[in-house]
């Protein structure tokens, strides 16, 4: 994942390539900036498990919250290089043991 892909004894393709600096830049961004770095430098919302993100916004002086989005991140959908914001129900349900933590 760190620049050690040639010290194995096949030559790695291009899209190991590609895929070790996705997570590369995804490691970084998160250690410079863990609060927001993910949503700002590449636009990562923050993690729901209800799985929706909220947009607060102005309209005529009054705040309103806007449901937008996904939040699950998965990662390399369909192999390609990148990220999909996913229902969080797509990997929990299901998953009763352990049970959920109460939020």
């Amino acid at each position: 994942m760190f620049g050690v892909l040639d010290l194995g004894l096949s030559k790695p393709q291009r899209w190991e390539w590609e895929i070790s600096a996705y997570i590369m830049n995804a490691w970084v961004t998160f250690a410079k900036d863990p609060a927001d770095g993910l949503k700002h430098r590449l636009g990562w919302p923050q993690y729901n498990p209800g799985g929706v993100w909220f947009c607060l916004r102005r309209v005529e002086n009054i705040a309103n919250t806007t449901a937008v989005g996904n939040t699950l991140v998965e990662m390399f959908p369909k192999n390609k290089v990148g990220v999909e914001f996913v229902p969080a129900g797509r990997y929990d349900e299901g998953c009763d043991i352990p049970p959920r933590l109460p939020l």
